[in-house]
């Protein structure tokens, strides 16, 4: 059980590592689980499947394990110790034999050493994965306070342009006719550009208070609603179920 529970910890990483994503890695976990215990002996014994499927049989590590279990339980005294119903055969290998299972005790250290070798194989690939696999979607750069704050020491000490410009053009051209709301909300949306923007450049998102500075904006947390949002509040609500009769 120790070896069928690590060989099972190491199939798992070995699909998150390959799929990378949660959705694809539920879609690839439950085919993996599907198909392992479809043909690993228990639910269709190796007798009763196709022919074409008995590779199957032999890839899924269950199989081992099931075997191994099998073979180590029905060798025990309380069931070699008992005849079947033909009076001949002892019940531990009937059972064995009625489940296609193979009736040799060797078969125990077999299942055992292909539940170790899946095991190392599984963990092999999944540092593999790891080492040649890129991350799926776009990868983000991210650097700390400490960083920005020197890059900002660094372009204040070389008078450098400024990285960060408030778009007047854009501002200006809002129609005078708009409420103060709205040439708010386009402001921020302006903010959020010129924030997008130097994140790009290698400046921390957390760093807003020279975007501030340079916009005499307070800029809001969260997406920029065009329009205003309320709230509504209950008071001295009662609720009642009726109980029955």
């Amino acid at each position: 059980m120790f070896l069928c529970q690590e060989m099972a910890s190491g199939m798992f990483r070995l699909i998150a590592g390959v799929c990378r994503t949660m959705t694809i890695a539920n879609t690839g976990g439950f085919l993996t689980l599907f198909f392992m215990l479809l043909l690993g002996g228990f639910i269709l014994p190796k007798d009763k499947m196709p022919k074409w499927w008995e590779w199957g049989y032999w890839v899924s590590p269950l199989s081992y394990a099931f075997n191994a279990l099998m073979v180590n339980e029905m060798f025990a005294p309380r069931w070699m110790n008992k005849l079947s119903s033909d009076n001949a055969t002892s019940l531990g290998l009937a059972v064995l034999r009625n489940f296609d299972v193979f009736p040799e005790r060797k078969w125990f250290w077999i299942g055992a050493a292909a539940l170790l070798g899946f095991t190392v194989l599984f963990n092999v690939l999944f540092t593999l994965a790891l080492t040649y696999l890129d991350p799926l979607g776009k990868p983000q750069a991210i650097i700390s306070k400490e960083a920005a704050r020197e890059m900002e020491a660094d372009r204040e000490e070389t008078e450098e342009a400024p990285r960060f410009r408030t778009n007047r053009s854009k501002i200006e051209s809002v129609p005078r006719s708009l409420s103060a709301a709205n040439r708010n909300n386009s402001r921020e949306m302006t903010i959020l550009r010129m924030s997008i923007q130097s994140n790009a450049n290698g400046l921390s998102r957390n760093e807003d208070s020279s975007l501030e500075t340079t916009s005499g904006v307070v800029l809001k947390r969260g997406m920029v609603l065009p329009f205003t949002p309320l709230a509504m509040s209950f008071d001295s609500v009662n609720y009642f179920v009726d109980m029955p009769a």
